[in-house]
């Protein structure tokens, strides 16, 4: 029998959604064994620093939307921005797959369908990823131990700039992608230091996230920022749970240990993980409505042509 037919297995995304739902036990489990008392902060939450949080999310998404544009039209994407915004939007919310390829494959066919040559599309998806986490790093170690890690921060701001160019030339070359835009060492540094901006605000998002609770041990907001961007960054790298579920709240915990009690943190890093997805759905809502109304503006002065 000849079962070449058979369609091909996607591995990635099978372990993907086995350690989805292993990350979601774990994290089940891991809030059942709170302290019960801790679970009664919540009736007590400000309202106001929640709605803020919201608001301040939704200039992170746009900063970092922003870069994207920047990025993908430097390649070749010349798709109208209403439509390059959805493509963005919907492929971060991919994100949530298990496996995360579905996010990464959104964007390039987006940069793609939008006039990016396929070499191009992926250059723009590397630099992207990159810089946003290189952003982060260095963002992360200059606020969480500047006294211990800031030759890591220095580090990266002498070499990056310069590394990302020389890469691209070296792929280049490698691949004898001829279409392939170069970039500069200054659009290079610009990129980092933009990214270094989207994760200070991403900070104060958090940050007043935190602020709801009642009772919270008092840490400076630099501190703050650094111990959330650090959470991120360490579930991002993990790219086969969605959205570093698990992971990063996790990483919060630990690297909050000597400040919060480990209950709370928990309890703050699972609030942080909530009211992020909502604020991405607030976003979503948003974009899909703006798209909707460019596109209406569209089809009337379409037909009032004809």
């Amino acid at each position: 029998m000849d079962d070449r037919s058979r369609p091909k297995v996607n591995w990635w995304q099978v372990i993907g959604w086995v350690v989805t739902i292993l990350a979601l036990v774990f994290v089940g489990r891991w809030l059942l064994k709170l302290d019960h008392s801790v679970w009664q902060s919540l009736r007590h939450l400000r309202v106001i620093w929640l709605v803020g949080s919201v608001l301040v999310f939704q200039v992170w998404f746009l900063l970092r939307y922003f870069a994207w544009e920047f990025i993908v039209q430097r390649h070749g994407s010349e798709a109208q921005r209403h439509q390059t915004l959805k493509t963005w939007t919907l492929s971060e919310l991919a994100r949530y797959v298990p496996g995360n390829v579905w996010s990464f494959a959104a964007k390039y066919r987006g940069s793609v369908d939008g006039g990016a040559k396929p070499a191009a599309a992926l250059q723009a998806l590397g630099i992207e990823g990159f810089s946003q986490m290189t952003g982060a790093a260095i963002t992360a170690v200059l606020l969480y131990d500047v006294h211990h890690l800031w030759w890591i921060a220095v580090v990266i701001l002498l070499i990056f700039p310069f590394l990302v160019p020389f890469l691209i030339q070296l792929l280049s070359k490698w691949k004898r992608w001829s279409e392939v835009p170069k970039i500069s060492v200054l659009e290079s540094l610009g990129l980092l230091l933009w990214y270094g901006v989207v994760w200070l605000v991403f900070g104060l998002a958090t940050a007043m996230i935190y602020w709801s609770f009642p009772n919270v041990p008092v840490v400076t907001l630099l501190w703050l920022t650094g111990v959330n961007v650090a959470a991120w960054f360490i579930g991002y790298v993990t790219l086969i749970t969605p959205m570093g579920l698990g992971v990063r709240e996790v990483a919060f915990v630990k690297l909050t240990a000597r400040v919060i009690p480990n209950a709370m943190a928990s309890l703050i890093a699972l609030v942080t993980r909530l009211w992020f997805v909502l604020s991405e759905i607030v976003f979503l809502g948003f974009v899909l409505i703006w798209s909707f109304m460019k596109n209406r503006q569209k089809t009337i002065v379409a037909e009032i042509h004809t």
